[in-house]
């Protein structure tokens, strides 16, 4: 190969080989310790190894090397979007746009990071300063789309796509923003279509394949509520959807003060709530079932989601044993066996989206704990119905 190291570097990163990039780069560097390109490239490498701290390093070396120049800045919002510190990503992203005003993709980087912060007048904005620049970008293009759609604006969102297709008909994001769309829009047969080409295009789009998994269990009306619930907790921050489920909790508990004890409306607004969060957090795994029983779908699913699946199915299956107990036994305690299958279920459903490996092997012990806890509290419940009767 030749040129220089540098030239090297950018070569081996556009064809995926980050190490032997980072050996390029590790020689350029030994030339010259001050490079602000080479300390760069060197965070982008580490990005895609998932290596983020040293990503992060990296490009703060390459800020202090060159201050003036928006390369370091512009790694360094990347690698912050990465971590998932949004707000110091979009600091960064608006020091390249105000080093350079001109540059496409330091408008689609401040829209990527208002889109991370789910402000998306804002994302709409920066998206469209950048395609005024070059009216097919991509990026710009796509990321106009998704805000399009969070705003509400769906046909609008549908129209830009289906013209950024005719322009680039391979390009398997624009596939997969179109199946959001048509997702949100509960044009469901046709989401999973726009999703499959994405895929076909992309067979590792991780979020095209979540995207098909949800458009087909979304075929069946009871998961279609969930689907609604999730794409409107998309449009909301972290926090706001946080606040939505603390308010659902307060409203019942203001409706229990004023209403009198065991009153059949606050026993439904509990059902109520209980239920909302239950689905919010277990849900897709419920109906990660229905694709896992049919052999022909079950590809879809990772590993992890059948796995999980699974183990929400045992702790339905505890639930029930203690609900049919509550009813047919009347016992006192049954209830807890159901609250520990209930309980269960939701580390069981959740560990598999935490963000890396070290955080899911947490999350999977914990889950196999709450799992084992209900499984002894069945058995238990089963040896007291059994041999001492249940009172």
């Amino acid at each position: 190969m030749t040129g220089n190291p540098i030239d090297r570097a950018r070569h081996l990163l556009a064809v995926g080989r980050n190490e032997d990039a980072l050996e390029e780069l590790a020689r350029a560097l030994a030339d010259d310790p001050q490079d602000a390109v080479a300390h760069g490239l060197r965070g982008y490498a580490l990005i895609d190894l998932e290596r983020f701290d040293e990503a992060l390093e990296a490009a703060e070396r390459a800020v202090g090397a060159s201050p003036d120049h928006p390369f370091g800045y512009e790694v360094r919002a990347w690698v912050l979007l990465r971590m998932g510190r949004g707000k110091e990503a979009l600091a960064s992203a608006l020091e390249t746009l105000a080093l350079d005003p001109d540059d496409v993709d330091h408008h689609d980087l401040c829209a990527s990071c208002y889109v991370v912060l789910s402000r998306w007048r804002e994302g709409l904005v920066a998206a469209e300063q950048g395609l005024e620049i070059d009216p097919e970008h991509a990026r710009c293009t796509n990321l106009r789309a998704l805000c399009l759609r969070q705003l509400g604006e769906l046909d609008e969102a549908e129209a830009a796509l289906e013209s950024a297709l005719a322009n680039d008909p391979e390009n398997a994001w624009t596939f997969q923003n179109l199946g959001f769309s048509l997702l949100k829009a509960g044009r469901h047969d046709e989401a999973i279509r726009a999703f499959r080409e994405s895929l076909r295009l992309d067979p590792t789009d991780e979020a095209s394949r979540e995207g098909l998994a949800t458009a087909l269990k979304a075929r069946y009306v009871l998961y279609r509520p969930l689907v609604a619930w999730q794409m409107l907790c998309s449009r909301l921050s972290a926090r706001f959807g946080i606040m939505l489920i603390v308010g659902f909790f307060l409203l019942h508990r203001v409706v229990q003060a004023v209403l009198p004890e065991g009153s059949l409306v606050g026993k439904a607004l509990l059902a109520v709530y209980l239920s909302i969060v239950w689905m919010s957090w277990a849900g897709n795994a419920l109906f990660d079932l229905m694709l896992l029983a049919r052999p022909g779908l079950r590809g879809i699913l990772t590993r992890r989601e059948q796995s999980a699946a699974i183990g929400v199915l045992v702790c339905i299956a505890v639930g029930v044993w203690g609900a049919a107990a509550m009813v047919l036994f009347h016992g006192s305690g049954a209830e807890m066996i159901a609250f520990a299958g209930a309980f269960a279920a939701i580390p069981m459903a959740g560990w598999t989206k935490l963000p890396n490996a070290r955080a899911r092997h947490v999350g999977m012990g914990l889950a196999a704990a709450a799992l084992g806890l209900a499984v002894v509290a069945a058995g238990i419940g089963l040896w007291v119905t059994a041999y001492l009767g249940w009172d």
